[in-house]
């Protein structure tokens, strides 16, 4: 009585009030103010929070569109960070052109050719002057961030990459010219094929790549480092491709091979690292006739694997003479580059496992000799119709190859037979 007395604030007992029935119930819990602060705050934080959730919503949805396929790609954002083609088929050409059709291959090369002349057009650069020392009237003004020159032509700022408004502005633009010059019923389109589609996300693209090109040139002749580097990268690069392309050579030679050799096929023997290095270009090379050398003939070093048997280079001399058949036979011109062997070799150790008849045994000695510890994988058997003819720069009982590490062709290590590569 005494609690509900406190309650009632001096309300006699007999006067039950209308419009508050509720204090009876109420003496359980511990008892709340009449009138609640945070009945009338709750209402209006709930709206804006739905508020603030609405806006981001619509945020996002205007910075991703989800069904713009004619978007003008102009979203820096979005084409930077995908560097892999995009699944939403932003892209038509901008893509793989192993993924490309021969005519799409056409387009895709006229635009990008056509790319590069507006560029020209519109800032006056060629690839080869980029990065070289400017003239001092040139040095005075080089810190001038103004994105024009006397002469009305933009400038690039290699300093930076390719999404400063500086750099994006002039790509947009020239992608605007190329995408507006190249359409169908337009006079100024001279592209191969009418009937191949792409968009102005694939010429954007094509532009910002040309600028990064552009921007490596400027950073291989500006800073020492960065320019050894990117050598070492790009002769790496140009020697691999090249060793692909011999593969590929040889791969067309394989079956008239197989015809002239007992059925010998030679296609497993057909990897890349097993392939010859051409080295540099050679200027003057003691024995050549003029008629190599003239009208700008490259002629390339040949350096070959150390660790290669004579009966592997044999194989590999019947394949380029094949392939070179065949090329005359079917009305290919001459090849522009001639290949020169100087005996020169490449004393590294095979980088993935080989065939025993390709192991040279006076290399493999040698190696072993300079390198204590170090083996060499090779795989257990041979392929069939090859490892059956006597290496003469090998002995039959060379102890020095007996510490070479064996696998066989499933992967299954055999380390520790006494097995040379004559032998296996």
């Amino acid at each position: 009585m005494a609690i509900l007395s406190s309650m009632q604030g001096g309300i006699p007992m007999h006067h039950v009030p209308q419009h508050a029935p509720q204090p009876l119930l109420a003496a359980l819990p511990p008892p709340a103010p009449v009138i609640d602060p945070q009945s009338r705050a709750e209402p209006p934080l709930n709206v804006l929070n739905h508020v603030l959730q609405r806006l981001e919503t619509i945020e996002k949805s205007l910075k991703h569109p989800q069904h713009d396929e004619d978007d003008d790609a102009d979203d820096e954002g979005d084409v930077r960070r995908c560097k892999k083609p995009r699944k939403d088929g932003k892209f038509i050409l901008n893509t793989r052109t192993d993924q490309l059709t021969p005519a799409q291959k056409t387009i895709r090369a006229e635009l990008q050719d056509r790319i590069r002349v507006v560029i020209y057009n519109l800032t006056g650069i060629i690839a080869s002057d980029i990065g070289k020392p400017k003239d001092s009237d040139d040095e005075d003004s080089s810190d001038n961030e103004d994105d024009t020159r006397d002469d009305g032509l933009l400038m690039f700022d290699f300093r930076t990459d390719v999404s400063a408004p500086q750099n994006s502005n002039i790509c947009e633009r020239a992608a605007e010219i190329v995408w507006m010059e190249q359409q169908p019923n337009k006079e100024s389109f001279n592209l191969t094929h009418k009937d191949i589609n792409f968009n102005k996300a694939d010429i954007l693209a094509f532009t910002k790549d040309k600028f990064r090109n552009y921007k490596c040139k400027y950073d291989e002749r500006t800073h020492v480092e960065k320019g050894k580097k990117r050598q070492v990268t790009k002769l790496r690069t140009k020697r691999r491709e090249r060793q692909r392309k011999m593969k590929e050579g040889r791969l067309k030679a394989v079956k008239l091979f197989k015809k002239r050799n007992d059925g010998q096929d030679p296609s497993p023997l057909m990897e890349t690292d097993f392939m010859s290095e051409d080295s540099h270009k050679l200027e003057k090379v003691a024995q050549l006739n003029t008629a190599d050398v003239k009208d700008g003939v490259a002629i390339w070093e040949v350096i070959r694997p150390a660790y290669r048997s004579q009966e592997f280079n044999s194989v590999m001399d019947k394949l380029d003479q094949i392939w070179a058949e065949q090329r005359k036979k079917a009305g290919n011109k001459a090849t522009c580059t001639r290949r020169i062997n100087l005996n020169n070799k490449n004393t590294a150790p095979p980088q993935q496992p080989i065939f025993p008849f390709m192991l040279n045994t006076d290399w493999y000695k040698a190696y072993v000799d300079d390198n204590p510890g170090m083996k060499v994988v090779i795989l257990k058997k041979d392929p069939i119709g090859f490892g059956l003819v006597d290496e003469p720069n090998e002995t039959a009982g060379d102890q020095g190859a007996k510490t070479t590490d064996t696998m066989d062709v499933n992967g299954d290590s055999t380390d520790g037979e006494d097995e040379t590569a004559e032998d296996a």
